[in-house]
């Protein structure tokens, strides 16, 4: 702005204006220095290519926005109070470009700025607070950067993406929001990176109605509601984020027919106009690939008071290397029939079962290292399948099959230990084949193995552990109508064994809670991973090492 040359406005009061109180055009060149604006039909227009230094004035109670910025116009709005004013404090369209800093944008009747129709502009460490709507709105193909921003105690949602809005937001405080942090419908397609989403009196983030857009290494912590909710037809990435100590699930995979409340649409998305304008910029945020199904991926899902994941959606669904851990309720729920899949997470020490699969749900269940939950590790009714997992040391049975598992479901190939129930559970009019299993009997009071069912077992390697005898057991292969042990299917002692472990372990983490946010985002969660023995020793060793979810 050292270029800029024009006319020079400062230290006047312009107020009362039956239009707006400046308006610069057709190339104008204005610096603007410590005015004070108020009670116009609008604060400053800014059109056609005109360039403009707006700095430390006070802009408020005008009828309509405090700022408009439009046309290709571009300069620095900085050190400025924009308050009060009848709809939003900046209104950012048609290609205008400018650096907005160091602001305090507060008590708007509508939003605190607006970026929409092919409008751009550079968004950061300003001050956002107490805005009727959202503190930044971004629609029809607005697509600014938004970074370093403190966004607080909005009556709508701190950022709103909707209408095919983008942009790129980063390192921002999104905090004690109405809506909660950050909402995304209607084909938004922003990236989100390294942003603090707490404490909001709804959800942390909530991405509907076909959004997408990246979400990477968030801290999403203590919001009222759940810690991501997830409209059916959206198909976002969820990638290496800490999502904790939210007051229901951590994430919450749910059908559109569930919308509801205040999950309903921005009330603000039709009132702003369709002006769009597409930019090279947009283009090429356009060419970035985007997921086929929805993505949950390397995210620290833990102490949340609800279940960790829970897919009650429409769509096909990836949840990948996650670390789900002390969760009030069930780890991972399933409720769809689209199959989920579910490989190589760490479901460990929740308060319900590990894995849960409802009635005609459907699973992909491969890879898992489930441990330590207080109920069941994995509990289904549904469909699909159970391959090589690891699921020991849970308090109740480790595969538990109930009444409403398919023919075609399959456990093949898992490690399975249980403290005080059966490794495997096939109960009445369960249906399946449990095949190739490594069984560890722990407790001699118990049967390894229980079946009153319909289901085919076959193959599986008994381990007898410490203190358990052979007599308490079952045979290996059991049916509903047969629970004899010939001597062929003893279960091998351990001195018998040679040791057997998964192929790429998955890790135990363990992750603890922040007690007081910090003034940064953390990066990452660092946590020690060890596959554990059952209590026999027999399964090998894995060994210690450092990993980042």
């Amino acid at each position: 702005m050292e270029k800029l040359r024009g006319c020079v406005i400062r230290n006047c009061k312009i107020y009362k204006c039956q239009g707006g109180g400046i308006m610069i055009s057709c190339h104008g060149d204005v610096r603007l220095y410590r005015n004070d604006i108020h009670e116009c039909g609008y604060g400053i227009r800014c059109i056609q290519f005109s360039r403009v230094a707006v700095w430390w004035n006070l802009i408020h109670h005008c009828r309509t926005s405090g700022i408009f910025m439009r046309l290709f116009s571009y300069g620095v709005i900085a050190g400025n109070d924009i308050y009060a004013n009848g709809e939003a404090g900046l209104d950012i369209r048609k290609q205008a470009d400018p650096i907005i800093q160091n602001n305090h944008i507060h008590h708007g009747k509508r939003s605190g700025i607006v970026v929409l129709g092919g409008g751009k502009g550079t968004i950061c460490d300003n001050d956002i607070y107490v805005n009727k709507e959202a503190g930044i709105y971004i629609l029809y193909k607005g697509c600014p950067i938004v970074s370093h921003n403190r966004i607080s105690n909005g009556k709508a949602a701190g950022i709103a993406v909707n209408e095919h809005g983008k942009g790129t937001i980063t390192d921002n405080m999104v905090t004690n929001n109405q809506w909660g942090g950050i909402d995304i419908r209607n084909g938004g397609n922003p990236i989100i990176k390294d942003n603090w989403i707490c404490n909001g009196a709804s959800d942390g983030v909530v991405i509907g109605q076909g959004a997408l857009g990246r979400m990477e290494n968030n801290v999403i912590h203590g919001n009222f509601g759940h810690g991501v909710w997830i409209m059916s037809t959206s198909k976002p990435l969820i990638h290496g984020n800490q999502i904790s100590n939210n007051n229901d699930a951590g994430i919450a995979f749910v059908a559109y027919r569930e919308n509801a409340g205040h999950h309903g649409n921005m009330e603000a998305a039709g009132n702003h106009g369709n002006e769009v304008e597409v930019s090279e910029e947009e283009e090429e945020l356009d060419k970035i690939p985007s997921v086929k199904v929805a993505t949950v991926e390397y995210n620290s899902i833990y102490h949340n008071a609800g279940n960790g994941i829970c897919i009650k959606g429409s769509d096909l669904i990836k949840i990948e290397a996650n670390a789900i851990h002390g969760n009030c309720g069930t780890g991972l729920v399933v409720d769809q029939q689209p199959t989920a899949t579910v490989i190589n997470n760490s479901i460990t020490c929740n308060a319900g079962s590990g894995v849960a699969i409802t009635e005609n749900s459907s699973i992909d269940l491969h890879g898992n290292g489930i441990y330590d939950n207080s109920k069941h590790g994995v509990v289904t009714r549904g469909s699909g399948r159970v391959v090589c997992n690891d699921i020991i040391g849970n308090q109740m049975a480790g595969i538990q099959l109930g009444r409403g598992t398919t023919k075609g479901f399959q456990v093949l190939k898992n490690r399975v230990y249980s403290v005080n129930d059966y490794s495997i559970s096939l109960l009445s009019f369960s249906h399946g084949v449990v095949e190739d299993n490594i069984l560890f009997s722990g407790n001699y009071t118990h049967q390894y193995l229980h079946s009153n069912s319909q289901c085919v077992a076959r193959n599986n390697q008994v381990i007898q552990c410490e203190h358990a005898n052979y007599s308490d057991t079952t045979g290996d292969e059991i049916s509903s109508s047969d629970t004899s042990l010939d001597e062929s299917k003893k279960p091998l002692p351990v001195s018998h064994l040679s040791p057997w472990k998964l192929e790429n372990p998955p890790p135990r983490p363990h992750v603890t809670s922040p007690k007081t946010l910090p003034t940064a985002p953390s990066k990452h969660v660092t946590t020690s991973t060890r596959v554990r023995n059952p209590k026999s020793g027999t399964s090998q060793q894995g060994r210690d090492r450092k990993s980042v979810v």
